[in-house]
């Protein structure tokens, strides 16, 4: 009979320590999909943040390269009247301006 009883209580005793074990498994699991659920959570915020910085910086890359491009027509358009306008080999100048040799022989 003490085999028994024996025999009885130490599976008792490995029926009870597998439960506990299992039911401390499960919590940890819990837990650790939990704190992963939440780093999920928040590296897809920071990928959703990185998406709006990149196509706000993609727009402001757009525009400045639209604006530095109607700037260098501007200038490329500008330059032949500057040229006109500051030509010194020019006999009549553009800004009404009379030459040193025409003021000596008008005096």
């Amino acid at each position: 009979m003490d085999v028994l009883n024996i025999t009885i209580w130490a599976l008792s005793g490995v029926a009870v320590s597998c439960w506990l074990i299992m039911r401390r498994a499960g919590a940890e699991i819990r837990r650790v999909r939990a704190s992963a659920d939440h780093e999920i959570s928040y590296w897809k915020t920071e990928a959703a943040r990185a998406r709006i910085s990149a196509a706000q910086l993609k727009l402001e890359i757009d525009a400045w390269k639209a604006g530095h491009a109607q700037g260098r027509t501007d200038m490329i358009n500008s330059l032949p009247l500057l040229a006109v306008r500051y030509d010194l080999t020019a006999d009549d100048p553009t800004c009404g301006c009379q030459s040193a040799e025409q003021i000596s022989h008008s005096a």
